[in-house]
């Protein structure tokens, strides 16, 4: 959750080069567009199975069903206080720095979630025992899990890689036979 708390403010910041972007070419807006949404969506990903699989952990088992109630209840809430405070901000029609008032909104939203993420992070305690990993050590775990699959290594080395397919299946009745 650190990790991608960390990446949370930085959804709306994406959103200032499009002043930028717009005066240079339509097309490229729309393309910056798609890939800045394509990022927030694995940003958001992360962040709400880490927060999910956090109230997993942190409370009984009775108590999950009441527990991810609250939070999206207090989401619900801060949702409508920071869209209601957005349009507010909007609304001034500040345009300082040559920037849209609407990418004030987008800045002022990014600083706020940083500021929430530094308030926050340093009261969010691991309830679990997690394994700590030493450089290395993940590439290893993620091997040990494919060898068994007959998937095998492509080195940039070698001219004729081996495909990472699993072997070929030994059942006759999957094989083409000509003579039936």
């Amino acid at each position: 959750m650190r990790l991608t708390g960390a990446f949370v403010p930085l959804v709306p910041l994406l959103w200032l080069p499009t002043a930028l972007l717009i005066k240079i070419s339509l097309p490229l807006v729309i393309v910056y567009i798609l890939v800045e949404e394509f990022i927030s969506s694995l940003i958001w990903a992360g962040f709400n199975l880490c927060y999910v699989n956090f109230i997993y952990d942190a409370v009984t088992r009775e108590k999950v069903a009441l527990c991810i109630a609250y939070f999206n209840i207090l989401n619900g809430v801060g949702v409508f206080i920071g869209a209601s405070l957005g349009a507010l901000v909007a609304s001034f029609n500040l345009s300082f720095f040559g920037l849209h008032p609407l990418l004030w909104v987008f800045l002022i939203s990014g600083i706020a979630r940083f500021v929430a993420y530094l308030t926050m992070i340093p009261k969010i305690k691991e309830v679990r025992e997690v394994q700590k990993y030493e450089k290395g050590e993940i590439r290893r775990e993620i091997a040990k899990t494919f060898i068994p699959f007959g998937l095998t290594r492509i080195s940039h080395h070698q001219s004729n890689p081996a495909p990472i397919t699993p072997a070929a299946s030994a059942n006759p009745s999957t094989s083409s036979n000509p003579a039936k």
